[in-house]
């Protein structure tokens, strides 16, 4: 009986000092905090007009439905070579800036550029417009991206659609030849790919 009084007490003396040092850690930590904000008081300016507190965007992480792996968006600039005579060392310059489309498996492994930007690039634009939104047909032939959104009560659910044949890499966009910009709102395919 006395082994377990004598135990019992160890171990309530051990458990009292670790969280007698964790209370004062913490303690320390919140005075440090403290602290600092008293010398730098966060402003107005620092979080809306310096955007300090600014979250970087995400990079429209998007899991396959068969659940083997995910695409995600990621920026890349094209290289266009100099045309230029003087210039006999093939330098190259920057070009336009878009995302690709990209599958990674599961894991993480399997890097594979499904949609390179250059075939989001309607005709006659100088530079492939900006993906705000994308969904895969259920047959994995066609891309529909979502892009020039507006705002609408709460979010920015009005824009423009464009689908791609990934078969044939054929871009439209829907609405026929003379759709006005931002007017259609919640796209999506039918269950068997074949409509809109």
């Amino acid at each position: 009986m006395n082994l377990i009084k004598t135990s019992g007490l160890a171990l309530a003396i051990v458990a009292g000092l670790g969280l007698q040092a964790c209370s004062s850690t913490s303690i320390t930590t919140n005075n440090n905090a403290a602290m600092s904000t008293v010398n730098n008081p966060l402003s107005l300016a620092q979080i809306y007009k310096d955007k300090e507190f600014k979250t970087q965007r995400s990079t429209y992480f998007k899991w396959l439905d068969d659940g083997t792996g995910y695409t995600v968006l990621e920026e890349r600039e094209s290289e266009k070579e100099k045309a230029d005579d003087n210039n006999a060392d093939d330098e190259k310059e920057h070009g336009v800036k878009g995302n690709d489309i990209v599958f990674y498996n599961a894991d993480g492994t399997g890097r594979k550029v499904l949609v390179e930007f250059e075939k989001l690039l309607p005709e006659g634009a100088d530079e492939p417009f900006a993906i705000e939104s994308y969904q895969w047909s259920k047959d994995g032939k066609w891309l529909m991206v979502f892009t020039n959104s507006k705002q609408v009560w709460r979010s920015r659910s009005r824009g423009d659609f464009w689908l791609l044949n990934l078969e044939t890499n054929q871009l439209q966009q829907l609405g026929g030849l003379d759709v006005e910009p931002t007017k259609l709102m919640f796209a999506k395919f039918s269950p068997d790919s074949s409509k809109v």
